[in-house]
């Protein structure tokens, strides 16, 4: 046996020395790597995906704490700011265990994890090596922090006492249930952990670590990025008198804000002492301030010149812009449910060269009912319309 780690990212590289099972994100279900590494043997059925056979990965890495340090580490070549471990409880430790020294226990532990039934006959004993794992990563923990000289990587870990004796197909129902309700494990579980929970070390932990978080979440959620990867944003043109625009879509706020630069020629409305100046291409090194009640004008001249040849440049603050790009920000399920109402050309219009759009369900009073094809009669000739092609948003 030997551990895999199924990835939804690519891992081509290692910076950290040879890893296993390097190379592309695994193209596997969710629900079946699920179902793989929680395959306990003796409870669940072994899982087959793509001609391989997978058991609970407990069985070789019950904490992988350890090999995820070891994962980012390989991958991006640094470490993480946090690493947060939950176990599932520690067990007792029994009179013969806690004499016998830990590097014999493990022994023990390995001889007798000679086949897969032997293996699951000493699942519970595997879970204890959990603290093993922790134990080395602390103390790694501890070196990385001193090398650098920095308070990061923060670790922290949760694991609620005398929780590792409860056996995995234990399902105590309430005293007076007809049926496998199982209350009393929940009950007991809870109890448990809200007693750990309380303790004074807990409350400590649980207070430093939830604000390393927010502060990472924060810091992310501050990016542009954050829009297209966390909340699936889309972005749609708002210019209400280009039809063209309608159709299209931008997966981040730059590509609308090139759109805006290169088809609609918005340009920064930048001040100085309520001066404006100019800050586009070589303008940006060299500010040219605009003075007088003409000052605008001047602005004007001078982008519509040689310099930039932009001919109908209109200036725009950044408040405003960013107000202007959030007027057609939504979500990308809701931007494939709501397509425009497909062009129509009349006959007399396509000989003028004049395409109109029809007047149809605004997306305010229906923004989920598909747009209703409409025809033009002309003569008691009666054309239906090509469907419109639309640009879609990549999917991540």
């Amino acid at each position: 046996m030997q551990s895999y780690v199924f990835r939804s990212y690519d891992h081509k590289h290692s910076a950290a020395g040879t890893w296993f099972n390097i190379g592309s994100a695994s193209n596997a279900r969710v629900w079946k790597v699920a179902r793989a590494t929680s395959a306990a043997p003796l409870y669940f059925s072994k899982q087959t995906i793509e001609k391989s056979t997978y058991i609970d990965g407990g069985m070789g890495c019950n904490n992988p704490a350890e090999l995820m340090l070891q994962e980012v580490k390989g991958a991006h070549g640094r470490h993480p700011d946090l690493i947060l471990s939950i176990g599932t409880g520690t067990k007792p430790k029994n009179e013969n265990d806690a004499e016998m020294p830990q590097q014999t226990r493990r022994h023990r532990l390995l001889d007798n994890a000679r086949s897969v039934l032997t293996a699951a006959r000493q699942l519970p004993d595997i879970a204890t090596q959990s603290e093993d794992v922790h134990d080395r990563l602390e103390d790694r923990i501890k070196d990385l922090r001193a090398a650098g000289n920095s308070k990061y990587p923060m670790y922290y870990r949760f694991n609620v006492p005398d929780l590792g004796s409860v056996e995995l197909d234990a399902w105590v129902s309430s005293v007076n249930s007809k049926i496998p309700d199982g209350k009393q494990t929940l009950e007991n579980l809870e109890e448990e952990t809200l007693k750990y929970l309380s303790t004074d070390k807990a409350k400590k932990d649980l207070d430093a670590c939830a604000k390393v978080l927010v502060r990472i979440r924060r810091e992310r959620a501050a990016t542009e990025r954050w829009e297209q990867y966390a909340t699936h944003t889309t972005y749609r043109c708002p210019e209400e008198d280009e039809h063209e625009c309608k159709s299209l879509q931008f997966s981040t706020r730059d590509e609308l804000r090139l759109h805006a630069s290169e088809r609609h020629e918005f340009v920064p409305w930048v001040t100085m002492n309520d001066n404006p100046i100019c800050i586009i291409d070589e303008c940006a090194e060299h500010p040219q301030r605009y003075e007088g009640e003409d000052s605008k004008d001047q602005l004007l001249r001078h982008l519509k010149g040689p310099s930039h040849d932009i001919k109908c440049a209109k200036p725009m603050s950044t408040p405003d812009l960013e107000a202007w790009m959030d007027r057609e920000r939504t979500t990308r399920d809701t931007a494939f449910q709501e397509k425009p109402p497909p062009l129509v050309q009349t006959r007399d219009a396509e000989q003028n060269g004049h395409v109109e759009r029809p007047t149809g369900p605004s997306r305010e009073e229906s923004p989920s009912s598909p747009v209703q094809e409409r025809t033009v009669e002309q003569n008691g000739h009666v054309e239906r319309p090509a469907e419109p092609s639309t640009t879609r948003a990549n999917t991540y």
